[in-house]
């Protein structure tokens, strides 16, 4: 609950009107908002940050017993004609889809082997001047590169068979993780203010959030990255996927669990297929040098997991 910011004397708080604040008893809409998103996030927490391979019908069974959630049970079974019966999930912190997105790309390089390694850790280091051009200070750029950059170092030299139990030790590390999640998220940020012409018409979709607007009454990139692509627990959206999978030269799909009646047959319910969106990683005449072969992003409501083929 939010404290009182009243700062009056006694005597001044006494000659408020009797109905000048809300009874002890009762929650404002604010308050409960705010303690709302508190249970959220506390039981986010009891979750580790990424887990364990589980078979994906858990996920399922946690839908089928609302009446509302079939179309969603309909398309989990769909996922499951198409070969996906594992599921592997992110703690819901904001952070999913870069933390999901991390992890793959670090699995899908440790899988094909330490070349790939060598070669995704020197595409990360053409990164940095793209950074410091966009404002970011290179020391602590560097703090946040520091633990991608090992584990990078580490796949280009390990045996492959090693490299799930190393990633998920160092990824439900909260240092490492959320360090890992900042640096993906400032990437994705100076490659939109370094492509902001190719963007811009982009961003007249929130023209309604005044803070993104000029003193011209325009959106600017440089707003919209310090307001929706830089700050953590901030749900990613198209813009930042983008940005992150051409930057990276990674593609990737995203298997989009919503209630749409995509593939339906007469609307039927029972006969939903899932969408899936394919980001292909190519940037000018730079095709994609890593690709998801092994990880699918499984996209629900406001969350992402990665789902995968047995």
């Amino acid at each position: 609950m939010a404290e009182s910011t009243n700062t009056g004397s006694p005597a001044q708080n006494d000659a408020l009107p009797q109905d000048a604040a809300a009874p002890k008893d009762e929650l404002t809409d604010q308050e409960i908002m705010a303690l709302t998103q508190q249970i959220k996030e506390d039981e986010a927490k009891k979750s580790p940050l990424v887990g364990e391979i589980i078979d994906l019908s858990q996920l399922q069974a946690e839908y089928e017993g609302g009446q509302s959630d079939q179309i969603f049970v309909a398309k989990f079974r769909y996922l499951s004609t198409q070969g996906y019966e594992l599921l592997r999930k992110l703690r819901g912190d904001g952070d999913c889809f870069y933390r999901a997105f991390a992890f793959a790309w670090l699995e899908e390089i440790a899988t094909q082997g330490g070349t790939l390694a060598a070669q995704a850790l020197s595409l990360i280091e053409l990164q940095l001047p793209l950074l410091e051009a966009a404002g970011y200070d290179s020391e602590i750029v560097q703090d946040f590169y520091e633990p991608l950059r090992t584990m990078l170092e580490k796949l280009a030299t390990s045996k492959s068979e090693s490299h799930e139990a190393y990633l998920l030790e160092r990824f439900n590390d909260a240092e490492t993780s959320n360090s890992t999640v900042v640096f993906l998220r400032l990437i994705a940020s100076a490659f939109l203010r370094s492509n902001a012409d190719e963007f811009l018409a982009f961003l007249f979709a929130y023209e309604d959030d005044a803070r993104l607007l000029d003193e011209s009454g325009m959106p600017t990139m440089h707003n919209f990255c310090q307001l929706y692509i830089e700050p953590t627990q901030k749900e990613v959206d198209h813009l930042g996927i983008v940005a992150v999978t051409r930057a990276l030269r990674t593609s990737l799909k995203i298997a989009d669990l919503d209630r749409s009646l995509v593939g339906a047959q007469s609307g039927d319910t029972q006969t939903a297929q899932v969408n899936f969106h394919d980001f292909d990683g190519s940037n000018g005449s730079e095709q994609a040098m890593i690709e998801f072969h092994t990880n699918t992003l499984l996209l629900r409501p406001g969350h992402y997991d990665l789902i995968r083929k047995t």
